[in-house]
């Protein structure tokens, strides 16, 4: 049997980084599209993947 439902989600919608990062929907939404943090669009969808977020977060911490 698989365990993927148990597993984190690969992609991550704008409202889980929200809730991950403590920012306002609108800060978010700015750093996704102005490219800072890195996404992709599925149609209209803006996702975020989990592996980009964390190499995002390392290197902000890295130039903190």
């Amino acid at each position: 049997m698989s365990e993927s439902s148990t597993a984190e989600p690969i992609l991550l919608r704008p409202v889980e980084l929200i809730n991950l990062l403590q920012l306002s929907r609108a800060q978010v939404y700015l750093m996704l599209a102005s490219g800072e943090i890195p996404s992709i669009k599925i149609g209209r969808l803006r996702r975020i993947r989990r592996r980009d977020l964390e190499e995002w977060l390392s290197r902000s911490q890295g130039a903190a």
